[in-house]
């Protein structure tokens, strides 16, 4: 068997020798200029490009001449129309891009703070609900307890605070987190009680008084008396009033927080004194 795939092969080079002397041997008639032509770019396009191409595609006769250059004139377009695609969705990518930091940038902070915009570098999807790494660190003015805020319909909202400061980076422990708290009212009067993580993207206003009367949809602010926080910040919205335990003085609501921390791209970090101007430009 394996003899026999020799001879054959044996056969195929000897026919293709025999073919290639044969065409050597020819005159340089336009039929034999044609077929050489046509095989040559067959085998490798590659001759007819570069600095000698003109010169090679000239010496052509006039049909394969004009095919070997639609050819190419087709591959040519063919790059130019990828190229283009690439091109116009870059620049509507970039569109996107301007329209969504030109919305980050009309929205205000807090009197008497000063919002840096910052990028959030990296999550951990088993812990989206607990913290993420923002690009401002100590070297930008930020501080441990400074507060981050994310945008809403409602303009800025919480969203947690600076728990760890390096040169360029920094942590944010998430409201969500079981570990974070803020005093906060609910919207339909002075009523204050304190929102409380749930470790699974829910908060729970707690500790209301008895004659609290919180309701669903209601809107729920920071309190003034926050140590870290803003007043009157948006929270979250009321989606559900748990009833009263006969054990207990106070009474407690679920609360959807007004923005979805695991989903954000930039936050503002609340810092007092003047923004570091390198990012997107301080808000005023």
């Amino acid at each position: 068997m394996m003899q026999r795939e020799a001879k054959i092969s044996n056969y195929f080079l000897a026919a293709y020798c025999v073919v290639c002397l044969l065409l050597l041997s020819l005159p340089l008639s336009g039929p034999v200029q044609t077929l050489k032509a046509g095989v040559a770019y067959l085998v490798d396009p590659a001759i007819f490009a570069g600095e000698n191409a003109q010169e090679r595609v000239a010496q052509l006769p006039g049909r394969i001449r004009d095919l070997i250059m639609a050819d190419q004139e087709n591959q040519i377009l063919r790059t130019q129309a990828r190229e283009s695609l690439l091109l116009e969705d870059n620049l509507r990518q970039l569109s996107l891009e301007n329209q969504r930091l030109r919305a980050l940038l009309g929205l205000k902070a807090p009197r008497g703070w000063s919002p840096l915009w910052a990028r959030v570098m990296a999550r951990d999807p088993l812990n989206r609900y607990h913290s993420f790494l923002v690009d401002v660190g100590r070297g930008d003015g930020v501080a441990v307890d400074d507060p981050v805020l994310g945008p809403s319909p409602r303009g800025l909202a919480i969203v947690g605070r600076v728990v760890e400061v390096r040169s360029r980076a920094s942590t944010v422990l998430l409201l969500t987190d079981e570990l974070s708290a803020v005093a906060a009212d609910i919207s339909s009067g002075t009523v204050e009680g304190l929102v409380q993580g749930q470790g699974n993207g829910e908060l729970l206003l707690d500790y209301l008084p008895p004659g609290a009367k919180p309701q669903e949809g209601e809107t729920v602010y920071t309190s003034p008396t926050s140590a870290v926080f803003p007043g009157n910040l948006p929270v979250g919205t009321v989606i559900a009033v748990r009833p009263e335990d006969p054990f207990l003085a106070v009474k407690s609501a679920e609360v959807r927080p007004e923005v979805a921390a695991a989903a954000l791209a930039d936050v503002a970090v609340l810092i007092r004194g003047a923004a570091h101007p390198a990012k997107f430009g301080a808000v005023q």
